[in-house]
């Protein structure tokens, strides 16, 4: 659920279906809400153990972490870290690379 702005507001995102997730991703309009939907895919796909297609692109937990990473200001570096070190786990441990 987002405000007029496009911002997440109170959602629970574990119930929303990944389609859902890909529009609220798609559709957001701040990086914050675009962040926080980056990261229930990627928690989709982990719990699922597959990608999620999406315009006939698959997307890996590791590809939605990296987006993640990518709308998460320069100033939060520890998160940024976190996030770095989340997707190259990924991708050592299933022999790819985003």
């Amino acid at each position: 659920m987002t405000d007029d702005r496009g911002s997440a507001t109170c959602c629970d995102w574990s119930t929303m279906p990944a389609e859902e997730l890909a529009a609220a991703f798609f559709h957001a309009r701040d990086d914050a809400a675009r962040r926080d939907a980056a990261l229930e895919l990627a928690a989709w796909c982990h719990d699922h153990e597959a990608p999620f297609s999406y315009f006939g692109q698959l997307a890996t937990e590791g590809d939605w972490v990296a987006s993640a990473y990518s709308y998460t200001p320069a100033s939060d570096r520890a998160e940024r870290y976190r996030l770095a070190r989340r997707a190259a786990a990924w991708c050592c441990s299933n022999g790819a690379s985003i």
